[in-house]
């Protein structure tokens, strides 16, 4: 009879720890993100799938073969490709979330049982020698309430994931279009020398057959000067842009002659609440902070049954050589939460909860901002593209070559030709320079949205 109740005790203390092992189960893992609202459907793009924040294995770094050639004529979608497969950063947040994951799967694992064996008296016929094996219960959903405050953290690592993906895109496409549009003022650099070269070889050929001035001559002499230190400045830009792409998709060793794009290419039109309601719905930064609330109130769970006591069971045997003896071991132990009742923890995280949700509104003010100024910036250079192509452009090609014809027949002075050259190349930067905000904005935007393909 001395030994039933022990036994019995010990059966108990197994029902309880095989119930909170099976509340201890890994939480179900959050939901995806809502599908796409119209208000994305209708922006002419398209939208990450559901399971877009899923991390996903990156593709093999870029062999040694790439490191220091020339990859010339790169399109936007290999520049990317590249970006994905070599970008330090990516990686680092891929190694990240398989980090929390780790994590989230130790939060939920039973603590280990503890066995001893020992002698306590060893002398002759009076030696006594015992073992016994010690477990501790976890109580009131302990271990499920920590696996899902770490599957919540191990959630946020792979939103993570997302938002530096997005972030690089974003990079590499808003260095791409610089990258294009500096070769594109290039081009019109090039053209405005030859242009001014033109001029130049025209202004001499009247003074050399005594119907110009040579002040003429050489003021358009000065206005090629210009011309062409104009273009080398360029050259230098596109260069320096060119590194600044390569540094974005992380081989900064390689060398990319030339990429190809198309700047006069469409994109959609844009109202702000669809796109602000599209970010605010998508954008992993805001999920980022719904998901922190959730961790939240998980560890404020936690700190409120933290006071109900785990139960510690000690079951073993013992034998005694003389007189010849067999006895049971029990124990069982608990902390009495008598003052401290983990007061000063509930009450922080009932704090943290409040701070996580002001943390999203926050982002969502932010995002609000950034989605504002990103597309005033769009409109703004859109219009202005519009307008250059549909007036003025067309109007200074004509008088640019209306004058030049008439300069060349002795019609016109310099002054004139002079004032349409400048006035053409002035025309020109300026819609170069309103291409380029036009698809900066454009790949901002993008990157809000999370766009997979871009434009």
């Amino acid at each position: 009879m001395r030994t039933t109740w022990p036994c019995f005790l010990i059966v108990a203390a197994c029902c309880l720890w095989r119930a909170d092992i099976a509340g201890a189960q890994p939480a179900k893992q959050p939901a995806a993100p809502p599908p796409s609202p119209p208000a994305v459907a209708q922006f002419g793009l398209h939208a990450p799938p559901s399971g877009a924040a899923r991390v996903t294995p990156l593709p093999p770094a870029a062999p040694e073969t790439v490191r220091g050639r020339k990859v010339p004529g790169t399109t936007l979608d290999e520049v990317v490709g590249m970006a994905l497969a070599n970008s330090p950063n990516l990686r680092e947040a891929a190694d990240a979330a398989t980090a929390a994951r780790g994590e989230a799967l130790q939060a939920g694992l039973y603590p280990n049982p503890t066995i001893n064996v020992q002698s306590p008296q060893m002398s002759g016929a009076e030696s006594q020698y015992n073992g016994f094996a010690t477990q501790e219960f976890i109580t009131a959903g302990k271990l499920r309430l920590s696996r899902g405050a770490a599957m919540q953290g191990w959630r946020q690592a792979q939103l993570n994931f997302v938002r530096t993906r997005f972030e690089l895109l974003t990079a590499v496409r808003t260095t791409f279009y610089s990258t294009l549009v500096a070769q594109e003022r290039v081009e019109v650099l090039r053209n405005l020398v030859g242009v001014a070269t033109r001029s130049r070889e025209a202004a001499e050929k009247l003074y050399e057959g005594g119907e110009g001035a040579k002040t003429d001559a050489l003021l358009l002499r000065i206005e090629q000067d210009r011309a062409e230190m104009e273009l080398e400045n360029a050259l230098a830009l596109l260069a320096a842009t060119r590194r600044e792409l390569t540094a974005a998709i992380g081989l900064p060793q390689i060398t990319i002659m030339r990429v190809r794009g198309d700047l006069s290419a469409a994109l959609p039109d844009l109202q702000y609440e669809a796109v602000r309601q599209g970010v605010l719905s998508r954008n992993a930064a805001a999920e980022i902070a719904r998901v922190e609330i959730r961790r939240n109130r998980l560890l404020l769970e936690r700190a409120i049954v933290e006071p109900i006591p785990n139960l510690t069971a000690m079951a073993g045997y013992q034998r005694q050589i003389f007189p010849e003896m067999h006895q049971a071991i029990w124990q069982f132990t608990m902390t009495v939460p008598l003052w401290n009742r983990n007061q000063g923890n509930i009450r922080a995280a009932q704090a943290n909860v409040g701070v996580a949700s002001q943390q999203l509104a926050r982002v969502q003010n932010e995002l609000s901002a950034q989605v504002a100024e990103a597309l005033g910036n769009f409109i703004q250079a859109q219009e202005r593209v519009n307008y250059f192509q549909r007036e003025i452009l067309p109007r200074a090609r004509e008088i640019q070559h209306i004058n030049a014809e008439a300069f060349a027949q002795g019609e016109v002075d310099f002054l004139r030709l002079l004032a349409s050259q400048r006035t053409l190349l002035e025309s020109n930067l300026a819609n170069v320079a309103s291409q380029e905000q036009r698809w900066l904005a454009g790949a901002r935007l993008a990157g809000l949205l999370q766009i997979e393909r871009f434009p």
